[in-house]
């Protein structure tokens, strides 16, 4: 069985090397509220990012410094993660000073396989566009994939949510706001939808590109 430090683990070489990848989101500086890093003096740097595990959405938060070491912070857990190697499909780290070496491969559904002496873990990042697991041979298919989830345009906060999971919204209903720069960006409903899932909440930050909400296009 699974011990938790050693999911811990697995997720935070995900992280690592999911991060160093083109496909990912752009990373901007950030200053969430009320969150753990605040009381230890991360919060100038902090970032989120959000992973699915067997079928649960785990929160990371970290922080990287100028020699190349990320603290993260995972289920309550604190791991110290550098990369020794990062190869197309294999990445070489050390956590809290142990040598971990694994091999990441993606499946469907834009889910990766971690494999870590012998041990496999599958899951995959809430917050990435999407990617080429993702396209469909027919366009008009793929354009209603992207039309039924919203991003965030830049990085921001969070300002206003005005749905809730399971609420019908109509085609220029705006669901969500995000506040960059002292203006707000409303993204509104591209069609008549039911909302499916909210990724974020009032007050959080986002980098460019972060899903925020997924729609289910309702049948005419």
């Amino acid at each position: 069985q699974t011990c938790a430090l050693d999911l811990q683990e697995a997720i935070s070489t995900f992280v690592l090397y999911s991060l160093n990848q083109k496909t990912t989101v752009s990373i901007e500086h950030s200053n969430p509220l009320n969150n753990i890093w605040n009381t230890i003096g991360y919060w100038r740097n902090l970032m989120k990012l959000s992973i699915n595990y067997e079928k649960n959405d785990i929160d990371i938060f970290y922080t990287k410094s100028r020699n190349e070491i990320f603290e993260m912070h995972i289920n309550g857990e604190s791991l110290s993660s550098k990369i020794e190697y990062i190869g197309e499909d294999e990445i070489d780290v050390s956590i809290n000073g142990k040598k971990i070496f694994a091999t990441i491969t993606m499946g469907n559904d834009s889910i990766s396989k971690i494999l870590i002496n012998g041990q496999e873990f599958q899951m995959s990042r809430n917050d990435l566009v999407v990617e080429k697991s993702e396209l469909l041979e027919n366009e008009f298919q793929q354009d209603l994939t992207i039309i039924d989830r919203l991003f965030s345009p830049i990085p921001g906060k969070i300002f206003k949510i005005n749905v809730k999971e399971g609420d019908i919204v109509k085609k220029g209903d705006i669901v969500i706001v995000v506040d960059a720069m002292k203006m707000e960006n409303n993204l509104v409903a591209k069609k008549d939808s039911i909302v499916k899932k909210i990724h974020v909440e009032t007050n959080q930050m986002v980098t460019g590109n972060y899903l925020l909400v997924e729609l289910d296009g309702l049948k005419n």
